[in-house]
């Protein structure tokens, strides 16, 4: 299994960075916008639950590919 990340930034939704395991979408990371912290949403339709949440976008990266090891 690898863990990739494809950021986005679209008109409307703003920043994104979707989380592909294999080349499947499994979740999205957004940001924070009163903390600025990152946030990963598990499944590619949640909006509403936060799975994890870190800080920095690189130490929530760290986080997701670890959890896959």
């Amino acid at each position: 299994m690898a863990i990739r990340f494809v950021e986005t930034n679209i008109v409307g939704e703003g920043w994104m960075a979707k989380v592909c395991d294999s080349g499947v979408p499994v979740g999205h990371i957004r940001q924070n916008p009163r903390t600025g912290a990152f946030r990963y949403f598990r499944g590619i339709e949640n909006l509403i639950t936060v799975a994890l949440e870190k800080e920095s976008l690189e130490s929530l990266k760290r986080a997701l590919i670890m959890s896959q090891a």
